[in-house]
């Protein structure tokens, strides 16, 4: 008979989860952090004082980007000790990492900016955000809505955008081939208020991802 944890996954299915997660976070600071490095490196016997001016102007922006990331990831992956925030700020924090990613994908808010959301209700919609950011293979935009006290939804437009058959088996329950790419998408099924909160569409051309997220943690 096969163990199950809290979540209702094996022992192994947790642990690839994790792992999975680990190497998400890993790629996605890898780029700016690596950036810091090779700058430090060109400075470090460097004499020419227009080039220290332009290289000191590429490492704040790389320093910038990896903030940004970063404050974004540790939200939607970690726990803030029951921190609120308000739409207006989440939204900033989702524009910071949109823009750090320098992919070209436009964010259309339309969460009611004095709106308080709880700390479950943040990692959900970050933890969307990242999930529909991958759906958009070659950029596009995302428009990110609320409904009642705890229905959010995402819609995405952009060419090729939409889930494909490793997202579509995570949704349903299967994380044996869950990847760096869908980690986000199953913690967000893991963290949803129930089995039936979380649902996928995309038949009229809009792939749309719609959850339902408690304020705090169940």
């Amino acid at each position: 008979m096969t163990r199950e944890t809290a979540f209702g996954l094996a022992p192994a299915e947790l642990l690839h989860l994790s792992a999975m997660i680990s190497t998400r976070l890993c790629h996605d600071l890898a780029g700016p952090v690596g950036a810091l490095n090779a700058g430090i490196e060109l400075l470090a016997d460097e004499t020419d004082a227009a080039f220290i001016t332009e290289t000191a102007a590429l490492l704040r922006h790389s320093a910038e980007a990896a903030a940004a990331r970063l404050k974004f990831l540790r939200l939607a992956f970690g726990v803030s000790g029951g921190v609120m925030q308000r739409a207006a700020e989440l939204q900033a924090t989702v524009q910071g990492f949109l823009s750090a990613s320098g992919s070209p994908v436009a964010l259309n808010w339309h969460l009611d900016p004095a709106r308080t959301l709880g700390e479950r209700q943040v990692q959900g919609v970050l933890l969307g955000v990242l999930a529909a950011f991958d759906m958009l293979r070659v950029g596009g935009e995302i428009t990110v809505t609320g409904e009642g006290s705890g229905l959010f939804q995402f819609t995405l437009q952009g060419s090729s955008a939409g889930l494909g058959e490793e997202g579509r088996a995570v949704l349903a329950g299967d994380l044996r081939g869950v990847s760096p790419r869908t980690a986000p998408l199953a913690m967000l099924g893991m963290i949803a208020a129930g089995p039936a909160a979380i649902h996928y569409a995309d038949g009229d051309g809009k792939p749309v991802l719609r959850v339902s997220l408690t304020a705090n943690a169940v």
